[in-house]
Protein backbone atom coordinates (compact mmCIF):
# COMPACT_ATOMS: atom_id res chain seq x y z
CA UNK A 1 0.00 0.00 0.00
CA UNK A 2 2.89 2.38 0.96
CA UNK A 3 4.52 1.59 -2.72
CA UNK A 4 1.47 2.58 -4.15
CA UNK A 5 0.84 5.66 -2.27
CA UNK A 6 4.57 6.81 -3.22
CA UNK A 7 3.94 6.28 -6.73
CA UNK A 8 0.72 7.86 -7.16
CA UNK A 9 2.30 11.06 -5.73
CA UNK A 10 5.08 11.18 -8.04
CA UNK A 11 2.86 10.52 -10.58
CA UNK A 12 1.03 13.80 -9.45
CA UNK A 13 4.13 15.77 -8.90
CA UNK A 14 5.09 14.99 -12.36
CA UNK A 15 1.63 16.36 -14.12
CA UNK A 16 1.89 19.22 -11.97
CA UNK A 17 4.92 20.17 -13.14
CA UNK A 18 4.30 19.23 -16.66
CA UNK A 19 0.99 21.64 -16.23
CA UNK A 20 3.07 23.96 -15.38
CA UNK A 21 5.35 23.96 -18.12
CA UNK A 22 2.50 23.18 -20.04
CA UNK A 23 1.22 27.09 -19.27
CA UNK A 24 4.65 28.47 -20.11
CA UNK A 25 4.59 27.12 -23.73
CA UNK A 26 1.05 27.55 -24.69
CA UNK A 27 0.81 31.19 -23.08
CA UNK A 28 4.59 31.87 -24.26
CA UNK A 29 3.49 34.50 -26.28
CA UNK A 30 1.28 36.56 -24.03
CA UNK A 31 4.20 36.10 -21.54
CA UNK A 32 6.45 37.88 -23.97
CA UNK A 33 3.99 40.47 -24.45
CA UNK A 34 3.48 41.01 -21.26
CA UNK A 35 7.06 41.51 -20.39
CA UNK A 36 7.82 43.45 -23.17
CA UNK A 37 5.05 46.31 -22.19
CA UNK A 38 5.63 46.77 -18.90
CA UNK A 39 9.44 47.06 -19.33
CA UNK A 40 8.62 49.99 -21.87
CA UNK A 41 6.56 51.59 -19.97
CA UNK A 42 8.89 51.14 -16.54
CA UNK A 43 12.07 52.63 -18.99
CA UNK A 44 9.75 55.91 -20.35
CA UNK A 45 8.33 56.68 -17.32
CA UNK A 46 12.15 56.69 -15.32
CA UNK A 47 13.27 58.97 -18.63
CA UNK A 48 10.44 61.14 -18.71
CA UNK A 49 9.01 61.32 -14.88
CA UNK A 50 11.63 60.69 -12.30
CA UNK A 51 13.73 64.27 -11.48
CA UNK A 52 17.82 63.41 -11.50
CA UNK A 53 19.41 64.08 -8.28
CA UNK A 54 23.27 64.79 -8.17
CA UNK A 55 25.27 64.62 -5.05
CA UNK A 56 28.82 65.69 -4.49
CA UNK A 57 30.23 65.25 -1.11
CA UNK A 58 33.34 66.80 1.04
CA UNK A 59 35.55 64.71 3.44
CA UNK A 60 36.83 66.48 6.20
CA UNK A 61 39.05 65.35 9.49
CA UNK A 62 39.16 67.11 12.99
CA UNK A 63 42.36 69.12 13.86
CA UNK A 64 43.27 67.35 16.95
CA UNK A 65 43.69 69.88 19.96
CA UNK A 66 47.19 70.98 21.29
CA UNK A 67 50.51 70.62 19.86
CA UNK A 68 53.74 69.54 21.96
CA UNK A 69 57.10 70.74 21.61
CA UNK A 70 60.17 68.55 20.85
CA UNK A 71 61.34 68.52 24.20
CA UNK A 72 58.58 66.11 25.06
CA UNK A 73 58.77 62.34 25.69
CA UNK A 74 57.66 60.21 22.82
CA UNK A 75 55.02 58.69 25.36
CA UNK A 76 53.70 62.00 26.38
CA UNK A 77 53.12 62.60 22.91
CA UNK A 78 51.51 59.23 22.15
CA UNK A 79 49.56 59.92 25.46
CA UNK A 80 47.88 63.65 23.92
CA UNK A 81 47.77 61.74 20.49
CA UNK A 82 45.48 59.20 22.10
CA UNK A 83 43.63 62.34 24.10
CA UNK A 84 43.26 63.93 21.10
CA UNK A 85 41.80 61.28 18.80
CA UNK A 86 39.26 60.42 22.06
CA UNK A 87 38.39 63.74 21.55
CA UNK A 88 37.72 64.42 18.34
CA UNK A 89 35.15 61.83 17.46
CA UNK A 90 33.43 62.96 20.97
CA UNK A 91 32.83 66.26 19.77
CA UNK A 92 31.97 65.26 16.11
CA UNK A 93 28.16 64.91 16.75
CA UNK A 94 28.70 68.69 18.16
CA UNK A 95 29.82 69.33 14.37
CA UNK A 96 27.28 67.45 12.60
CA UNK A 97 24.92 69.74 14.94
CA UNK A 98 26.48 72.98 14.07
CA UNK A 99 26.07 72.03 10.34
CA UNK A 100 21.97 71.46 11.03
CA UNK A 101 22.01 75.52 12.83
CA UNK A 102 20.68 78.20 10.58
CA UNK A 103 23.91 80.56 11.68
CA UNK A 104 25.82 78.06 9.41
CA UNK A 105 22.96 77.62 6.62
CA UNK A 106 22.55 81.61 6.26
CA UNK A 107 26.67 82.11 6.19
CA UNK A 108 26.39 79.12 3.66
CA UNK A 109 23.62 81.33 1.07
CA UNK A 110 25.85 84.32 1.71
CA UNK A 111 29.10 83.24 0.68
CA UNK A 112 27.56 81.19 -2.15
CA UNK A 113 25.17 84.07 -3.59
CA UNK A 114 28.43 86.36 -3.01
CA UNK A 115 30.79 83.94 -5.10
CA UNK A 116 28.23 82.83 -7.60
CA UNK A 117 25.13 85.49 -7.95
CA UNK A 118 23.03 82.76 -7.52
CA UNK A 119 20.43 81.25 -4.64
CA UNK A 120 21.13 77.90 -3.44
CA UNK A 121 19.41 75.11 -5.19
CA UNK A 122 20.15 72.43 -3.06
CA UNK A 123 20.29 70.54 0.56
CA UNK A 124 23.55 70.12 2.51
CA UNK A 125 24.03 67.43 5.13
CA UNK A 126 26.72 66.42 7.85
CA UNK A 127 27.57 62.64 8.39
CA UNK A 128 29.81 61.46 10.32
CA UNK A 129 32.06 58.58 10.00
CA UNK A 130 32.20 55.74 12.53
CA UNK A 131 34.98 55.27 14.55
CA UNK A 132 36.98 58.12 13.23
CA UNK A 133 37.61 61.60 13.32
CA UNK A 134 35.97 62.13 9.79
CA UNK A 135 32.66 63.27 8.77
CA UNK A 136 31.30 64.29 5.17
CA UNK A 137 29.24 67.14 3.84
CA UNK A 138 27.10 66.05 1.29
CA UNK A 139 25.55 68.19 -1.25
CA UNK A 140 22.27 67.53 -3.10
CA UNK A 141 21.31 69.24 -6.17
CA UNK A 142 19.14 68.88 -9.19
CA UNK A 143 21.58 70.08 -11.28
CA UNK A 144 25.20 69.17 -11.07
CA UNK A 145 26.40 72.37 -11.60
CA UNK A 146 24.71 73.53 -8.82
CA UNK A 147 25.75 70.29 -6.70
CA UNK A 148 29.29 70.69 -7.52
CA UNK A 149 29.95 74.91 -7.01
CA UNK A 150 27.67 74.64 -3.87
CA UNK A 151 29.92 72.01 -2.48
CA UNK A 152 33.07 74.15 -3.10
CA UNK A 153 31.73 76.78 -1.25
CA UNK A 154 31.19 74.74 1.46
CA UNK A 155 34.82 73.95 1.67
CA UNK A 156 35.65 77.52 2.53
CA UNK A 157 32.42 78.60 4.68
CA UNK A 158 32.56 75.17 6.77
CA UNK A 159 36.06 75.81 8.27
CA UNK A 160 35.28 79.17 8.93
CA UNK A 161 31.98 78.61 11.03
CA UNK A 162 33.72 76.29 12.73
CA UNK A 163 36.57 78.80 13.78
CA UNK A 164 33.95 81.00 14.91
CA UNK A 165 32.27 78.80 16.73
CA UNK A 166 34.81 76.75 18.45
CA UNK A 167 38.06 78.72 18.46
CA UNK A 168 40.14 75.96 19.83
CA UNK A 169 39.56 73.58 17.01
CA UNK A 170 39.70 73.21 13.43
CA UNK A 171 38.91 71.05 10.49
CA UNK A 172 41.12 70.11 7.53
CA UNK A 173 39.70 68.73 4.07
CA UNK A 174 40.64 65.16 3.28
CA UNK A 175 38.45 65.36 -0.10
CA UNK A 176 37.74 68.00 -2.32
CA UNK A 177 34.57 67.97 -3.89
CA UNK A 178 34.04 66.50 -7.23
CA UNK A 179 31.91 67.64 -10.16
CA UNK A 180 29.17 64.47 -10.25
CA UNK A 181 28.84 63.53 -13.71
CA UNK A 182 25.73 60.88 -13.12
CA UNK A 183 22.68 60.85 -11.02
CA UNK A 184 22.72 58.94 -7.83
CA UNK A 185 18.62 57.87 -8.34
CA UNK A 186 19.33 56.64 -12.00
CA UNK A 187 18.22 53.11 -11.73
CA UNK A 188 16.06 52.99 -15.15
CA UNK A 189 18.03 50.05 -15.99
CA UNK A 190 17.43 48.04 -12.82
CA UNK A 191 13.90 49.42 -13.05
CA UNK A 192 13.08 48.67 -16.64
CA UNK A 193 14.52 45.07 -15.72
CA UNK A 194 12.33 44.49 -13.02
CA UNK A 195 9.37 45.75 -14.78
CA UNK A 196 10.11 43.21 -17.59
CA UNK A 197 10.14 40.27 -14.44
CA UNK A 198 6.79 41.77 -13.24
CA UNK A 199 5.09 41.75 -16.73
CA UNK A 200 6.36 38.40 -17.58
CA UNK A 201 5.33 37.00 -14.01
CA UNK A 202 1.84 38.51 -13.94
CA UNK A 203 1.25 37.09 -17.39
CA UNK A 204 2.32 33.78 -16.63
CA UNK A 205 -0.11 34.04 -13.05
CA UNK A 206 -3.13 35.14 -14.63
CA UNK A 207 -2.70 32.12 -17.29
CA UNK A 208 -2.62 29.32 -13.95
CA UNK A 209 -5.25 31.00 -12.58
CA UNK A 210 -7.30 30.52 -15.55
CA UNK A 211 -5.53 27.45 -15.96
CA UNK A 212 -6.63 26.02 -12.21
CA UNK A 213 -10.65 27.50 -12.41
CA UNK A 214 -11.11 25.57 -16.07
CA UNK A 215 -12.61 22.48 -15.06
CA UNK A 216 -13.17 21.22 -18.65
CA UNK A 217 -12.06 18.12 -20.06
CA UNK A 218 -9.12 18.24 -22.13
CA UNK A 219 -8.35 14.83 -22.92
CA UNK A 220 -7.97 11.13 -21.55
CA UNK A 221 -5.39 12.64 -18.87
CA UNK A 222 -8.14 14.76 -17.29
CA UNK A 223 -9.88 11.67 -16.62
CA UNK A 224 -7.46 9.52 -15.26
CA UNK A 225 -6.06 12.11 -12.91
CA UNK A 226 -8.95 13.73 -11.88
CA UNK A 227 -11.79 11.19 -11.63
CA UNK A 228 -9.83 8.37 -11.88
CA UNK A 229 -12.03 6.89 -14.85
CA UNK A 230 -11.12 3.84 -17.08
CA UNK A 231 -11.26 4.68 -21.04
CA UNK A 232 -12.86 2.52 -22.88
CA UNK A 233 -12.47 4.02 -26.33
CA UNK A 234 -11.74 7.67 -27.72
CA UNK A 235 -13.27 8.86 -30.78
CA UNK A 236 -10.80 9.77 -33.75
CA UNK A 237 -10.72 13.55 -35.19
CA UNK A 238 -10.41 12.63 -38.57
CA UNK A 239 -9.52 16.20 -39.25
CA UNK A 240 -5.75 15.52 -37.86
CA UNK A 241 -5.30 12.23 -39.55
CA UNK A 242 -3.20 12.10 -43.15
CA UNK A 243 -5.09 12.81 -46.50
CA UNK A 244 -4.38 9.61 -47.46
CA UNK A 245 -5.83 7.91 -44.53
CA UNK A 246 -9.10 10.07 -44.79
CA UNK A 247 -9.91 9.10 -48.25
CA UNK A 248 -9.68 5.33 -46.80
CA UNK A 249 -11.95 5.46 -44.43
CA UNK A 250 -14.61 7.64 -46.81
Amino acid sequence: MEENSVETNKTEIEISLKDLFSIFVKRLWIIIVCAILCGVGTYTYNKNSVIPIYRSEIMFCIIPVGQLGSDYTEYAKLQLEYQSTLYARQIINTYIQIFKTNTFKAKLAEDYYENYGKRINGSVSAIEIAETELFKISVVSTSKDDAYEIAKQVETTAPEIIMEIKDTDSIRIVDKALKPEFPINNNTNRNTLLGIMFGALLAYGISFLVFVFDRRIKGEEDLKTRYNLPILGGIVDFDTLPKDKRERRS
